[in-house]
């Protein structure tokens, strides 16, 4: 999978064509940009864990609220393992 630069909005977006009517319906799934966003600050050490990094920043004149989500490699070398 790719890494992803942009807004909660499109992130949100892109997610939602990625899974299920079911999923997307659900009552844990978020239905909007601020509570994935909330989401995933919570759980960005768990994720960092794993080897996803996810970065919030503000870019250019108008601060937009931009969100970052690349895959690192991890200090247990799981992922050189993983693609041997």
């Amino acid at each position: 999978h790719a890494n992803f630069n942009g807004s909660a909005s499109e992130l949100l977006h892109e997610l939602n064509l990625m899974v299920d009517d079911d999923i997307r319906k659900s009552k844990s799934w978020p239905s909007l940009p601020n509570q994935l966003s909330n989401r995933l600050r919570r759980i960005a050490p768990t994720l960092r864990a794993c080897g996803i990094e996810i970065l919030f920043t503000r870019d250019g004149h108008e601060r937009k609220r931009t969100i970052s989500a690349r895959r690192v490699a991890d200090s247990l070398g799981i992922d050189s393992k993983i693609n041997e």
